[in-house]
């Protein structure tokens, strides 16, 4: 006699023959959660109706690819665009105009409450990050555009001075400086009483050739030589808001302030492909001490800390290969490119170290990148590749061999999401054939299963929110355009559950099989030999439990008192059981004789 049984489920091992899996693992396991070690569906999505301007409950088009929750004073803001944008908040964490920074649209972007939130659709308005450095008049080349004024009594050698300029947002962001003016000789006051002023034309208002203009607030730091050099430091003199206006400087060298802070404080990467023909930055991710990073092609940038708008040259490292994206993967900033992976170290911008790890393991999309906390994982060729440390890992190897990944499931499609300490992916084989699949490398034989996507969904993308541990998809088809939170709802989805070969020493008639439910309906399927059997479902209505068969057909339903089912007469020697249900599922049993099947 021979029986085969299944009381603790498993997730699914493609590289593996069906016929030698183990007992547990199944060919299917889709839409179903296997922590407890039973089949339990996973939850369906829920709408998403808050953070959207008063009265819309959706986004505002069909053609949103990202999203990112701002919440500024506790209040939700859905931020909405059509390209693949990264966004962070501000690093300083009472930021009185409650910034945001993100990248992946024309140039790199930053926004206040006030600005972003000034609309229907969010973000309403927003800024290009960086500040240029003001353009000198020309009169400020010669000597000539300077007017000394005042009493000049003294007979002591005069001061040889030239002055720069810098940009401030009203923001508070200041720019680089200008090119020195020319010099100019000028005496400091004496106790006699001489005095000798310094007047000259200021630069014009900040201005850009394409949009982005922060078009109020901003002003004129003024700064002057103090040893008599042009190359020398530079120190505060006073602000002004009088663009293309006139300045008088009546400072003696000892009333001078600060030195300028922002010598090497250019903006990142942006639209201006004269200077940076690979594109704008993009990748925004925020690191550890304040810093930011971002890139553009094979250059690696990072912002002085705490101050998002200035990427000096000198905090950039270039790698070998084009790179892909970048995430956090614990202490460190995994860069992923199109040859092998690099892992960065520093706890400073000017003395980052980059590693190139020794594993061709290139990734095949930037929206797979996700940061797990503890490392990073992203997809290559071959499969999922996680990175901790200076450790890399490909770490799908034992369930799912390179050429099933390749050619099952999309790898250049996938986007990636992290969800309880999983890995969610999305993927795309066709025009509109979508699926997905969660991977928890924690969980051993339960570490991957597979996810279905109905014909009116289509997550085109998502944020996970680290506020509240939710993931948020993109349903952005036509007639919905809406935010889901996965597994947000109390509705459940379908599971699929199918066994392993299970193989007969010889051929035999099973002639039974079982299912263990907590509650109904439940579908169950035979196969024989490759041959599919029987197909029933039992449903159950007043305590009163009804059998339908659609395989073999002519069988009419039926009702029943155990869910122990007799299956067709047929002979095999592989036997493979399936269910599908949105119930929890105990046991599946299928056996020769009853008898059997009521004593195991």
């Amino acid at each position: 006699m021979a029986y085969f049984k299944v009381n603790q489920f498993n997730g699914i091992a493609p590289v593996v023959a069906p016929r030698l899996l183990a007992d547990g693992v199944g060919q299917i396991a889709e839409n179903v959660q296997l922590n407890s070690g039973r089949l339990q569906p996973l939850r369906d999505t829920s709408q998403v109706t808050t953070g959207f301007s008063s009265g819309v409950t959706a986004l505002s088009n069909d053609t949103r690819t990202s999203i990112w929750r701002y919440t500024p004073e506790s209040t939700d803001y859905w931020l909405q665009w059509n390209e693949d944008v990264d966004a962070v908040d501000g690093p300083l964490p009472k930021d009185s105009y409650d910034r945001a920074y993100f990248t992946g649209q024309d140039y790199p972007r930053v926004g206040s409450e006030a600005s972003m939130i000034s609309g229907a659709t969010y973000p309403a308005v927003s800024y290009r990050l960086g500040v240029k450095a003001p353009t000198l008049p020309s009169a400020l080349t010669s000597s000539s555009g300077f007017t000394l004024g005042g009493n000049n009594l003294s007979t002591e050698t005069p001061n040889t001075v030239a002055y720069v300029f810098t940009y401030v947002t009203g923001f508070g962001e200041e720019g680089p400086p200008s090119l020195a003016t020319a010099t100019k000789e000028v005496t400091d006051s004496q106790s006699d009483g001489s005095n000798q002023t310094v007047t000259f034309t200021l630069p014009a208002a900040i201005s850009y050739s394409s949009g982005g203009v922060f078009a109020t607030g901003h002003k004129l730091r003024i700064y002057r030589s103090n040893t008599g050099s042009n190359t020398t430091a530079f120190q505060f003199v006073g602000e002004s808001t009088s663009f293309g206006g006139s300045f008088t400087d009546s400072l003696d060298g000892d009333e001078l302030g600060e030195v300028i802070p922002s010598t090497y404080w250019i903006g990142p990467p942006d639209d201006d492909s004269s200077t940076y023909p690979e594109g704008p930055m993009k990748g925004l991710t925020a690191m550890p001490n304040g810093i930011f990073a971002g890139f553009a092609g094979r250059r690696l940038c990072f912002s002085e800390p705490y101050l998002p708008h200035a990427w000096p040259v000198s905090y950039r490292i270039t790698t070998e290969d084009r790179i892909v994206g970048i995430a956090m993967a614990g202490n460190a900033l995994l860069v992923t490119t199109e040859g092998n992976p690099y892992v960065v170290f520093g706890a400073d911008p000017s003395s980052m170290q980059a590693v190139r790890l020794e594993a061709a393991y290139a990734c095949t999309n930037k929206r797979s990148i996700v940061d797990m906390g503890d490392y990073a994982m992203y997809a290559s060729p071959d499969g999922l590749v996680a990175v901790a440390s200076n450790e890399v890992q490909l770490i799908t190897e034992q369930l799912i061999d390179p050429y099933d990944w390749a050619n099952n499931y999309a790898p250049t499609t996938i986007q990636g999401f992290l969800h309880e300490g999983t890995y969610v992916g999305f993927y795309n084989t066709g025009t509109s054939d979508r699926a997905g699949f969660v991977f928890d490398p924690r969980r051993g034989k339960n570490a991957f299963t597979t996810l279905t996507v109905s014909s009116t969904e289509d997550p085109r993308g998502g944020y996970y929110d680290p506020q509240d541990g939710q993931l948020y998809l993109i349903d952005s088809t036509s007639s919905n355009r809406k935010i889901q939170k996965f597994e947000g709802n109390t509705s459940l989805k379908t599971l699929k559950w199918k066994s392993k070969k299970f193989v007969a020493p010889r051929p035999v008639g099973m002639s039974w099989v079982s299912v263990t439910a907590e509650a109904y309906p439940f579908t169950v399927s035979v196969w024989a030999d490759g041959s599919l059997i029987y197909v029933a479902t039992v449903s159950e209505s007043g305590g009163t439990k009804t059998l339908a068969v659609s395989t073999p057909s002519g069988i009419s339903n039926s009702t029943i008192y155990e869910t122990i089912l007799r299956l067709p007469s047929s002979i095999g020697t592989e036997w493979e059981v399936q269910v599908e249900s949105a119930k929890n599922i105990n046991e599946l049993c299928i056996a020769e004789s009853i008898d059997e099947i009521r004593s195991v």
